[in-house]
């Protein structure tokens, strides 16, 4: 643990970093209840992303004591691991009236698991289930009940296939679920699949956004709405519509664009769709893409033949990024940034955080943004700040040798022998 903790400690500013590089600093707040040194979280503001460098590389955490502070930048994507656990079918059945029945049996107690998938034979359907589990395949106790489905709407363009339920994470040898009996009979169970499913959700931020633009094309059967973020640089990977219609599906593609001229598009798009009818009832309005820290995005929503959908309010998201590093209470600290040369640093912390307790950290706050008053601003190239400069030195250069050669002609006739 003494090793650990020497990983963490500061050193003096390294050969990378000086003040006459960085344009912009931001005084860091320390938690009021920090009393001893400990690992800290401070999430990144719009203004940070939206004056440093590409990948936030130029990122630089400075002591009052001048010493550079080792950070790891985390990305809270989230993560999902899940191993399925070898069962078989003890015994299923059918009481006409009631319900239908499949119980699986792990083979021992002890195995963790906490998701049951049904692979059912049977199209379209909508059906309650119920899950309960045993140590001993006579006593049972409920730990869940979820729907499965099997929707398809839209004349076949849409469908919808939901067949595992959740429930607490148990040891227990025997899983039974039990289908109630509902209009279409009994469902085709050919099977099922134990698991056990670790899943940690992204965190995510809400960046401002403001519509600028807003249409139709009709020549391309979509209508369009052009958003603009508060600044560029910022991360952000999924936008969600707010509409209040129901019954529609639509397609929609995402494009980014830095100058509002040139668009590119992000990924294949995503569909949306809201649906409120006695055989389905659902919605899922967000469209995610890939990672894009460009300022203004495009959502096309393909309307193809239907009359465009009144889109209420929109909110784009990213991943939240957070610095998290060891600090000490009345330690005074800056956090650099504006520095287009700066290379990634590289710190020990980076190696030492899969093995130490990073959850639920106390928040270290930015202030606002300052302007470094040490910056100095590094000179464009002479050939960048006068571009007439290098024309008119190749042509005076041409000149000089023009004249310079006909120097040489002359003299070299005044050597020739007079004519005969």
């Amino acid at each position: 643990m003494i090793a650990i903790v020497l990983l963490l400690v500061p050193s003096r500013a390294s050969a990378d970093f000086s003040p006459r590089g960085w344009r912009y600093f931001k005084l860091v707040a320390l938690p009021s209840g920090l009393t001893q040194e400990g690992l800290v979280e401070m999430v990144l503001d719009l203004e940070v992303f939206g004056g440093s460098a590409p990948g936030l590389a130029d990122l630089r955490l400075i002591s009052s004591e001048e010493e550079e502070v080792p950070y790891k930048l985390e990305i809270a994507r989230g993560t999902q691991e899940r191993a399925v656990i070898s069962a078989f079918i003890q015994d299923r059945g059918y009481l006409p009236g009631q319900y239908s029945f499949l119980v699986a049996d792990l083979g021992r107690e002890g195995v963790l698991h906490n998701q049951i998938e049904i692979s059912v034979a049977t199209r379209d359907f909508l059906r309650k289930a119920v899950v309960e589990t045993s140590s001993n395949n006579v006593n049972w106790t409920q730990v869940a009940e979820g729907q499965i489905f099997d929707v398809t709407l839209e004349g076949g363009t849409f469908r919808q296939i939901r067949t595992n339920v959740t429930y607490p994470e148990t040891t227990a040898r025997y899983v039974r679920v039990r289908i109630p009996e509902a209009e279409g009979g009994p469902l085709d169970v050919r099977g099922v699949a134990v698991a056990h499913v670790k899943e940690v959700p992204a965190v995510e931020t809400l960046y401002p956004a403001t519509v600028l633009e807003q249409g139709r094309d009709a020549q391309n059967k979509l209508s369009y709405l052009v958003l603009a973020l508060r600044a560029k640089g910022i991360p952000t990977s999924c936008i969600s519509l707010d509409i209040s219609q129901v019954n529609f599906y639509r397609q929609v593609t995402i494009e980014a664009s830095e100058d509002r001229k040139a668009w590119t598009r992000l990924g294949p798009g995503s569909p949306v769709y809201s649906f409120d009818t006695p055989k389905f009832v659902g919605k899922d309005l967000s469209v995610p893409y890939p990672e894009t820290t460009w300022q203004y995005l495009r959502v096309n929503i393909h309307d193809q033949d239907n009359p465009p959908l009144n889109v209420a309010r929109l909110e784009v998201n990213g991943v939240q990024r957070r610095l998290i590093f060891q600090a000490r209470p009345g330690q005074g600290y800056k956090l650099y940034f504006g520095n287009s040369d700066a290379s990634r640093p590289s710190y020990d912390i980076e190696k030492v955080l899969p093995y130490l307790l990073t959850g639920g950290l106390p928040q270290a706050q930015l202030g606002p943004r300052e302007s470094n008053a040490a910056f100095v601003e590094k000179l464009a190239p002479v050939s960048e700040r006068f571009p007439w400069l290098l024309p008119l030195v190749v042509a005076g250069a041409a000149v000089a040798l023009a004249l310079l050669l006909l120097g040489v002609i002359r003299q070299a006739r005044k050597a020739l022998p007079p004519k005969a």
